[in-house]
């Protein structure tokens, strides 16, 4: 069995992707062996293809730890030889989660929240609670009477 195979998705969340023309689906997922947990890009509203491979915890604040001018070029790094958007499209998930920000001197940059770890900004935002906009019931309009 694949470690991937035994990642289970545990939250869902959407947020803009770093352009802003589109919405990002994103999971995060956890091992049913070892409880680490993961990172996947699920889906995109626009045409930019995504591999929805997991990304381990471990390997995004690898990449993440100390780093002032990350670019979605870096998280390419996670899914060589996939689609290159991905990068891009993790680093805009990171960035909702908050563990990155963007850089004061040059917004198209973005470095990492001092004492952001993935799996603790994962973890405050699973514990968020989600907002539910309710619906209103359909209702016919009543025939006027005379």
């Amino acid at each position: 069995m694949e470690k991937n195979d035994q990642i289970k998705q545990i939250f869902d969340d959407s947020c803009p992707a770093m352009s802003g023309f589109s919405t990002l689906y994103y999971g995060i997922g956890k091992h049913e062996v070892d409880g680490t947990l993961h990172l996947r890009i699920n889906r995109n509203s626009g045409n930019g293809r995504v591999c929805s491979e997991w990304a381990s915890a471990s390997d995004i604040d690898a990449i993440a730890e100390g780093s002032m001018r990350l670019t979605g070029m870096h998280f390419y790094a996670l899914h060589p030889d996939k689609s290159r958007n991905t990068g891009a499209f993790i680093l805009a998930a990171l960035l909702h989660l908050g563990l990155v920000r963007r850089t004061e001197l040059d917004s198209r940059f973005c470095e990492q929240v001092p004492g952001a770890t993935f799996s603790k900004r994962a973890m405050a935002r699973m514990a968020e609670p989600k907002l539910v906009v309710p619906v209103p019931a359909y209702s016919r309009p009543k025939p006027k009477v005379d």
